[in-house]
């Protein structure tokens, strides 16, 4: 019984204290819904948790858009951000090179809101090697080198090591600048600054990034190195951009759910299908590997609930009984059932990967036994 309480107790999510975030495009804006403020997914989130947040979704934005807006946020361990972002880029970004970026936009957000510490290049326990500048985007926190040799040594701690950067193009042309990671001396990969092609809708053409290198747990010296030589085109077309150097280990953890994206039936510029799979997949694989690092992160399936008739004529956004769905994915999620009786045990928590919750109590199965499968709703 004493097991049971503490659960219950556990699995009562209290935002009292907390601040609501929420990062997306014109769907998390709320357009095409009848009353935006009211009947948008977020005010109807917001009002079904008693919170007041903030909403920083613009339209037309892409990742790239959004992961400059979340780039500077630090936020506490008791608040919570939802993102739903993709049917732009899904529809801009064509190639393998181009979704790539897309995951790194995305990693970049991830990193922001759920990894209150983060070691920024300009860190004083970061060590500088040779000439680094402070990066020229106001929003920056990084450095630029433009110089092969070059490095920056920092340790840190994890099982995964995060490397933001600025991906960025220039009239047409690729920024160049790479470096070499070097974890514990040995070279584990590469980090570029290269974007050609990533430019959004809105106009940027550029965007903070991040690219995860695997390790084994524990402290670790991360070195990177520029590999790049001048670039004939101009010699400021090689710049290496750095903007932090952090790992998987955190003392505390804000919590992120992420929405994939809805099926599209416009027209014109259209985000078939098969697109639309290849840009989930991509939002489902980051929430496994940021559940695997620790981090407070869950994937919302609004993608399966979401249908043609719960769009508008654009074929696009939701209509208001779209938007409604989208808030009960979230809602499914963010506050499941507490508990389920299955006629043979009394299923508790959250389900994990969508069947089976996260402990059981039974006089005839074994104490949390839920890999047992039940057919529980």
């Amino acid at each position: 019984m004493y097991k049971l309480v503490l659960l219950l107790l556990l699995l009562c999510v209290n935002f009292a204290e907390a601040a609501s975030r929420h990062f997306g495009d014109s769907i998390t804006a709320g357009y095409g819904a009848s009353n935006p403020p009211v009947t948008g997914y977020v005010p109807l989130l917001d009002a079904a948790l008693g919170l007041t947040g903030t909403n920083y979704a613009t339209n037309g934005s892409m990742a790239a858009d959004q992961a400059i807006v979340a780039h500077s946020i630090r936020p506490a361990a008791s608040d919570f951000s939802t993102l739903m972002i993709g049917v732009n880029d899904c529809q801009r970004y064509l190639s393998v090179a181009q979704q790539n970026y897309y995951k790194a936009f995305v990693t970049d957000i991830i990193v922001s809101l759920t990894m209150p510490n983060i070691t920024t290049a300009r860190n004083a326990n970061v060590i500088r090697s040779g000439a680094w500048s402070n990066s020229s985007p106001l929003w920056s926190t990084g450095l630029q080198s433009v110089t092969t040799g070059n490095s920056l040594t920092a340790t840190i701690s994890g099982s995964r090591i995060y490397i933001g950067t600025i991906l960025q193009e220039y009239m047409g042309q690729a920024i160049t600048g790479t470096a070499n990671v070097l974890i514990d001396g040995t070279i584990v990969g590469t980090v570029t600054s290269n974007g050609l092609a990533m430019d959004t809708g809105l106009g940027a053409s550029y965007g903070p990034a991040a690219f995860a290198f695997n390790t084994v747990p524990g402290s670790h010296t991360i070195q990177l190195v520029q590999t790049t030589s001048a670039n004939p085109s101009g010699s400021g077309l090689n710049s290496l951009y750095i903007e932090y150097i952090t790992g998987s280990d955190q003392l505390a953890n804000a919590s992120l759910y992420l929405s994939n994206i809805t099926q599209t039936f416009q027209t014109s510029n259209p985000c078939p299908s098969s697109s639309t799979a290849i840009f989930n997949g991509i939002l489902t694989g980051l929430v496994s590997q940021f559940s695997s690092d620790g981090r407070m992160i869950a994937l919302v399936d609004s993608n399966s609930v979401v249908l043609q008739n719960d769009l508008n004529t654009d074929g696009i956004h939701p209509n208001d009984n779209g938007y409604l769905k989208i808030k009960n994915a979230f809602m499914t999620v963010i506050q499941p059932p507490a508990w389920i009786w299955s006629g043979t045990a009394l299923w508790v928590g959250q389900p994990s990967g969508g069947g089976v919750p996260a402990y059981c109590i039974s006089p005839t199965l074994p104490s949390g036994a839920c890999a047992n499968p039940l057919n529980v709703p």
